[in-house]
């Protein structure tokens, strides 16, 4: 997009502008004087549920040559998911927000359509295409942390081992020192604040109308606080990469799969761990 731009702007004989594009997490971590100075010239691109669905129903438009309010009934069947949600609330759930993830998980479940012969996307087609998807994800993930986290790949062992997407601290600590012998539960804290700052553990959300608890991450609030003495969750994108289930397992089950993952030779997620 910036080349794009610099280009047009020569082609006019304007001066070509450095325009330069940073996540919001990034540039909120930048220190430099005068930094405030320089906020007239930041645009911010903010991304909620309704601009994340235009992006889809513009590509679909695009691709199909129709107009866009037309794209989503389309392509996507009307009938509801599990638990009686809509096709665009499962998949919006399943994103950090950002168009790359709602597009790739889009693209999962058009291509497992296509291996049914289906002439738009049905509800089979998201459960399996969220396969693929949860494998995008985890590894999107990978990339980001491994530069920073050195031990990135035990902290993803430690996930798996919980085994469920709900969980207390306690619960983490005790799976943590499983994997790491001889730690104490601040460095459980601190390891469990970097999955945090990631977007992966998310925390109850204060002040939320309706029943039940309703939790929200880091990406939908850079100045949320990573309030861990309550019940947490793990994001639902990663559920079917890393084997997780929706409810805690019983012991018996939890030490069966200590020892299957403890034994393992690769730290590493295995790419076809998928839930069951």
């Amino acid at each position: 997009m910036g080349r794009c731009l610099n280009l047009k702007f020569g082609h006019v004989g304007k001066p070509s502008p450095v325009i330069l594009f940073l996540r919001s997490d990034i540039f909120a971590e930048l220190k430099f004087n005068d930094k405030n100075k320089i906020s007239g010239d930041v645009e911010y691109l903010e991304w909620g549920d309704s601009s994340l669905l235009d992006v889809v129903k513009e590509r679909i438009a695009k691709s199909l040559r129709i107009p866009s309010h037309e794209a989503w009934e389309v392509a996507f069947s009307p009938d509801q998911m599990r638990q009686r949600a809509f096709i665009s609330s499962y998949l919006l759930k399943r994103t950090m927000q950002r168009p790359r993830d709602i597009i790739a998980f889009c693209n999962s479940c058009r291509e497992a359509a296509m291996r049914e012969g289906h002439t738009r996307i049905e509800t089979k087609d998201i459960y399996e295409g969220e396969v693929e998807y949860s494998r995008h994800i985890y590894n999107e993930l990978v990339d980001e942390m491994h530069k920073q986290i050195v031990d990135h790949a035990s902290l993803f062992k430690a996930v798996r081992l919980l085994g469920y997407t709900h969980f207390r601290f306690a619960d983490w600590a005790s799976t943590f020192k499983k994997i790491n012998p001889g730690a104490d539960d601040l460095e459980a804290e601190q390891k469990l604040k970097v999955l945090f700052d990631y977007g992966i553990v998310g925390v109850p959300k204060i002040g939320g109308k309706g029943g039940g608890t309703s939790f929200e991450f880091v990406y939908q609030d850079r100045y949320l606080d990573p309030r861990f003495d309550g019940e947490l969750v793990l994001h639902p994108a990663l559920r079917k990469q890393l084997d997780l289930r929706d409810t805690r397992a019983g012991a018996a089950e939890l030490n069966v799969r200590s020892e299957e993952i403890m034994m393992a030779e690769d730290t590493e997620i295995p790419p076809d761990a998928v839930d069951t």
